[in-house]
């Protein structure tokens, strides 16, 4: 039997079959409806009910950024400039910034500010969607000034 899953972090997950869609307890109403609408007719198919990552850094800070009624575009350019959409290096490694090796992930999250008062609140700005959540918290709390090093980057016109 063939089962379609969307992961959307460790314990999230939506199983898609055909006798319909069962979401986990763990996934909001708002983050189902809106991963399903991003799914569209283009879910990944996997057997043995392993679970696989069908949604892209970018669909993720879509998604959560719609959910708390925050502009995603704006988040997904400060993202590609801060990591061009990347948590971990080419070894695995979670992302550390050029400028400043505390700053950490899609977001350049600084770990000296950051890392206790995430983990704080349960967050792990190690693992790709905890950095997004933070970030997001960041910008709904104080705007875009975390990211005003990488401003002119983001805030560039697009060129036809």
């Amino acid at each position: 039997m063939y089962t379609t899953f969307l992961q959307i972090g460790l314990a999230s997950f939506i199983s898609l079959s055909t006798l319909g869609a069962q979401f986990s307890p763990n996934l909001s109403p708002g983050l189902a409806g809106a991963a399903l609408e991003l799914l569209g007719d283009q879910p990944v198919i996997v057997q043995d009910a392993q679970l696989a990552s069908v949604i892209s850094i970018e669909d993720l800070i879509e998604v959560k950024a719609r959910i708390k009624g925050v502009d995603p575009e704006i988040l997904k350019k400060i993202a590609f400039c801060e990591s061009n959409m990347r948590q971990y290096n080419t070894k695995g490694q979670v992302l550390r910034g050029l400028e400043n090796n505390l700053d950490v992930g899609v977001f350049q999250i600084n770990e000296g500010y950051y890392l206790k008062q995430s983990k704080d609140q349960g967050l792990d700005i190690h693992k790709t969607e905890d950095n997004i959540n933070w970030a997001i918290y960041l910008f709904e709390r104080d705007g875009e000034r975390h990211w005003n090093a990488s401003r002119v980057c983001w805030t560039k016109p697009k060129t036809s």
